[in-house]
């Protein structure tokens, strides 16, 4: 309770002249619920690093378990704040709000949230995009990798990155960075056409890497010395010269959670950390409460506005089909860069 008497209350020092029977009661207003003691043990790991190493762990604490209850309370406080947003309630699969003038996100990504569902292309851009990212990290559109044909089969898509290559040398041709600075240029991939992995171009390091959460054995084990994401990179970005590696990548335990990882994997190389290993075990709800968070705090923010959701999102997801454009397909990203 020491350590942790500054995360309860910012006049804590009110609390060191009381008496002990005043403290003896906030400590007993604390074990009576389960949640916050359980987010206490979260807590009080972090403090004592920070008194012990005088920093604490971001990574580590990122990758705690989610204490149970806290994600229902959670969503459901966004779908109250969504409700106040739109005036309406209660809320339909196709009430949206637009952020950032970008990407739409709909109640229905609540719903899938709450519900453990695999998330669309729109779901993570969404996501994504409520992210805070420095000015050298550029956000690329989600990029189907495959589709399927008319009979249904998954089938390759001819040269799939060939647009997204055009927009990051248009943005380097029209001077649009202004610090002169290495870009680090981020974008989801649809692989299949129902599994997303992450796609990093860094030119700091001058290396391309790539993000798989649900890797085959081959590639964990260095034995695979070509992929398919790899044959498309050399396609179309060998005369760059960079290095290319599938990164090691924490790995799913589940047939669904493919896009948060992405989520996950995309925030932390935008803060500049590692992802972590082959074998680390990542919580998907500690994932989705973290993109709640962010939701709840644009809500604070008063930024969202109503949206409806375009009539090809419809479609496409009424099709259940997997996406041939990209998914980023906002006004201003129209006006920007000419995608329709």
């Amino acid at each position: 309770m020491t350590h942790l008497g500054i995360l309860f209350d910012p006049n804590i020092w009110s609390y060191a002249k009381g008496s002990n029977e005043n403290v003896d009661k906030i400590a007993a207003l604390f074990q009576a619920d389960p949640q916050k003691i359980e987010l206490l043990s979260i807590l009080d790991k972090q403090v004592e690093l920070l008194v012990k190493e005088g920093r604490p762990d971001l990574s580590r604490f990122l990758d705690e378990p989610v204490p149970q209850g806290c994600l229902d309370t959670a969503i459901d406080l966004v779908v109250e704040g969504l409700g106040r947003v739109l005036g309406k309630h209660p809320l339909g699969e196709d009430d949206s709000v637009m952020v950032n003038g970008a990407v739409e996100f709909s109640y229905g990504v609540l719903d899938r949230l709450r519900n453990r569902e695999w998330l669309n292309c729109w779901d993570i851009a969404a996501a994504l995009e409520m992210t805070d990212r420095p000015v050298f990290v550029q956000l690329g559109p989600s990029i189907p990798l495959h589709k399927n044909d008319v009979n249904g089969e998954v089938i390759p898509i001819s040269d799939p990155l060939r647009r997204w290559r055009k927009k990051i040398d248009d943005y380097k041709r029209k001077g649009k960075n202004d610090l002169e600075q290495p870009q680090v240029h981020i974008c989801p991939l649809n692989m299949n056409a129902n599994h997303f992995t992450l796609l990093e171009i860094n030119e700091q390091t001058k290396m391309i890497y790539h993000y798989d959460s649900m890797a085959s054995q081959k590639i964990i084990s260095r034995k695979m010395k070509s992929s398919l994401v790899r044959r498309m990179i050399e396609a179309e970005f060998k005369d760059l010269g960079f290095g290319y590696i599938e990164a090691n990548t924490p790995q799913q335990k589940d047939g669904w959670s493919c896009g948060l990882m992405t989520v996950r994997n995309a925030k932390r190389r935008m803060m500049g950390l590692s992802v972590g290993t082959w074998n680390d075990e990542v919580d998907p709800d500690r994932v989705t409460m973290d993109v709640i968070g962010d939701f709840q705090t644009f809500l604070e923010n008063d930024t969202l506005q109503p949206s409806r959701l375009s009539k090809k999102r419809k479609i496409v997801e009424g099709l259940q089909s997997s996406v041939p454009e990209p998914c980023r397909s906002s006004k201003r990203l129209r006006k920007t860069n000419g995608t329709s």
